[in-house]
């Protein structure tokens, strides 16, 4: 079924009717960004404890510049190239929340680039968690236990987010082929926004920090416990499946 979906866009909604909630992420292919979310988090706390440990304190400005270069240039390239071969009928009056990373706060009529969402959101990562790292994060005596209360109430802000509208909670069905209020509803709530995303950015955060002051204490569990680890990875994306 799924092979005849990419040869015949219509029969993907038969698929997606025919498949059951819990699965849907497979073909939704969101948690491919949660994925992307995670590696971005591991990276950027990797430098920054890094740094941290080397320099017991963090040059933010150094820092900021060199994200703005590995990625800005690249990216205002695609913005002007966008807005030269625009059609007449878009609107640019909103370009600036993309030259500063805050188009994923636009409401759909205005996010013509949809795709940027996640750049937005990684920038805005940058920002915040950079700062919390020289400032508060290595100020209390368990860093790792703070990560972890980060983490949980970005459980807890989901949950809140669900709690208020629970029409979000919808089939991949409904969110492609449903109500295209409720897709921008969806989108604008709960899907590109940091508040509400920065959970898979955190896990990545807590595995750098692992990484970082627990590699030998690692290396030597996963050499004396390597079926748990299997076990505990079937766990993992057992659980993932059942995530709606």
């Amino acid at each position: 079924a799924v092979s005849l979906a990419l040869v015949n866009p219509y029969s993907m909604l038969a698929v997606l009717e025919q498949t059951r909630w819990y699965s849907q992420w497979i073909l939704m292919g969101d948690k491919g960004v949660d994925s992307f979310f995670v590696l971005s988090g591991f990276l950027i706390a990797h430098l920054l404890f890094r740094e941290f440990d080397k320099n017991q304190r963090i040059n933010l400005k150094r820092f900021f510049y060199r994200r703005w270069l590995r990625l800005t240039p690249v990216y205002f390239f695609l913005l002007a190239l966008f807005y030269w071969f625009k059609t007449d009928n878009v609107e640019t009056e909103y370009l600036w929340a993309y030259v500063f990373y805050l188009n994923n706060f636009l409401d759909e009529a205005h996010r013509y680039l949809p795709h940027l969402w996640s750049l937005a959101v990684e920038e805005q990562f940058y920002i915040v968690f950079s700062v919390f790292t020289a400032f508060v994060l290595f100020r209390v005596k368990k860093p790792w236990q703070l990560l972890l209360a980060l983490l949980l109430l970005s459980l807890l802000i989901r949950a809140v987010i669900i709690m208020l509208e629970p029409k979000l909670l919808a089939t991949g069905h409904s969110l492609l082929y449903g109500n295209p209020a409720l897709t921008a509803s969806y989108n604008q709530s709960l899907y590109i926004n940091l508040h509400s995303r920065f959970g898979p950015i955190i896990i990545g955060v807590l595995l750098a920090y692992a990484y970082c002051y627990y590699n030998n204490d690692l290396r030597r569990f996963s050499q004396n416990n390597s079926k748990m680890l299997l076990l505990l990875a079937g766990l993992l994306i057992a659980t993932s499946v059942l995530l709606p």
